[in-house]
């Protein structure tokens, strides 16, 4: 589940810096997918202490986050410099996150 993951959030992270995103008809099947990857790791990974504290963090903000964009919240403020500036900050949390998810498979692969 790893790869798809690490995939994804590069794609995001650079479609993101470039001021892009994805469309919802895309977008919202990587949300379904992010829930059904961090109930799985929750369900069957235990992690050491640095790596469970953003597991727990991320899984509660794809729980509720992805939940919240599939209903159609929240929305990007119209005007294009808006959100542009706002996928910049979006690219940078997924960058982070990416790189989470290649520590987690590092240390499920070791």
């Amino acid at each position: 589940m790893g790869v798809p993951m690490i995939a994804a959030h590069a794609v995001m992270a650079t479609m993101g810096f470039r001021g892009r995103s994805v469309g919802r008809g895309v977008g919202i099947p990587i949300a379904v997918y992010e829930i059904l990857y961090y109930a799985v790791a929750l369900a069957t990974v235990i992690p050491p202490l640095p790596l469970a504290i953003p597991l727990y963090a991320f899984a509660a903000i794809h729980f509720a986050g992805g939940a919240a964009y599939a209903i159609g919240r929240p929305r990007i403020p119209s005007g294009v410099a808006a959100r542009a500036d706002l996928l910049r900050y979006y690219a940078v949390y997924e960058l982070v996150e990416l790189v989470f998810i290649a520590a987690l498979s590092m240390y499920l692969i070791t």
